[in-house]
């Protein structure tokens, strides 16, 4: 639960004026199955995986799904999917192919 926390306040220091829709929730045994969409200002540097990035001010949307499995009337985990790449772009950053390898130079 505190990872959980920690992700969201992360989350809300880049985005502060996020804005969350449910666009839709499922329930199915022991899972809740939920399909948002984020919008907002990229205005906070934004914590990943690979470290912070600066804010860029642009704004954003992007959907996703949460799934979460309860017992005993509590969340005990939960997953996040999202495609990272849309958000990427959107904030401004591009993907670079590799360069293929300089080939060998030829020893005389």
């Amino acid at each position: 639960l505190d990872a959980l926390k920690e992700y969201y306040s992360h989350t809300h220091k880049a985005f502060p004026d996020l804005h969350a829709t449910i666009d839709e929730i499922i329930v199915k045994g022991d899972k809740i199955i939920c399909v948002w969409t984020f919008s907002g200002t990229n205005t906070g540097s934004l914590h990943t995986a690979l470290g912070d990035m600066p804010a860029t001010g642009n704004k954003v949307q992007f959907s996703g799904v949460v799934i979460d499995r309860v017992e005993e009337g509590k969340m005990v985990e939960e997953w996040v999917y999202f495609n990272v790449l849309h958000l990427l772009q959107q904030l401004g950053f591009t993907l670079t192919p590799p360069q293929p390898p300089e080939p060998p130079e030829e020893k005389k």
